[in-house]
């Protein structure tokens, strides 16, 4: 793994360890073909410094030439592509849509059940030996409607994929820490934007409409209850996105 920053300063007191990302494609190779050397060695290194080991599991990328799937995902018919598109649309202007990046197809349960087999693969090995595991952010810059909609997604079923991972995750990492980042609603008012709130994930609650900028949540997965929110914060503005999902 390469650092963007001297090694040495993992010697320093006050850093207790790193958070390193490892994308879908990393891990498995092809299917069922789990490759976690990366992920030991990485572990092996900070634990020689005495430092802890906090991971993310990365299935979606912010450029067309990353694709951070593994080839069986996209190529085999039964994960309907595996992955989609994501687009910038400014002013709303969906005809001018641009591409820029990855997400799995959280949504699909074929793709889905892939994407929980791997965190339990994981569990299986680094369970209580990491310090803890996250997921991505949930924020995907979708099209929800059109030629350029993904098929089978409503923000509905993306709510239910999301809450079904994390308590996938907890299962899988019931002695490390489980955590997911959640991009939502930070206020009620202004035009339509289906997406993921703290409501949705702690109540099940439906979001309203939002303008300018949401907030950011990381949200820990406990055995029991199984969403709390440990942190939360408000970035300011942002420019604004066509339909994006939360």
């Amino acid at each position: 793994m390469h650092f963007c920053f001297p090694s040495s300063r993992l010697d320093a007191k006050r850093i207790e360890g790193a958070q390193l990302k490892y994308t879908w494609k990393q891990l498995e190779r092809g299917k069922d073909n789990y490759t976690f050397d990366n992920i030991r060695h990485d572990l092996a290194f900070l634990n020689a410094k005495g430092k802890r080991l906090f991971i993310q599991v990365q299935d979606s990328s912010f450029s067309l030439d990353i694709v951070p799937f593994p080839k069986y995902l996209l190529n085999d018919p039964r994960y309907h592509g595996g992955a989609e598109k994501q687009y910038n649309v400014e002013s709303d202007d969906v005809e001018h849509a641009k591409p820029y990046g990855w997400v799995a197809r959280r949504w699909d349960p074929a793709v889905r059940d892939r994407f929980q087999k791997l965190l339990f693969a994981l569990g299986k090995e680094f369970d209580g030996k990491i310090e803890g595991i996250n997921l991505p952010e949930t924020a995907v810059d979708i099209v929800e409607s059109g030629t350029l909609s993904p098929k089978r997604f409503s923000p509905q079923v993306y709510r239910d994929a999301i809450v079904s991972n994390m308590t996938v995750l907890k299962q899988a990492f019931p002695k490390s820490v489980a955590m997911q980042y959640a991009n939502f609603n930070a206020r009620g008012e202004g035009r339509h934007d289906s997406g993921i709130s703290a409501e949705h994930l702690s109540e099940g609650g439906r979001a309203e409409g939002w303008h300018g900028w949401s907030g950011s949540l990381a949200v820990q997965a406990l055995p029991d209850e199984p969403f709390l929110s440990i942190t939360s914060g408000d970035s300011g503005p942002r420019p604004d996105r066509h339909r994006r999902s939360r």
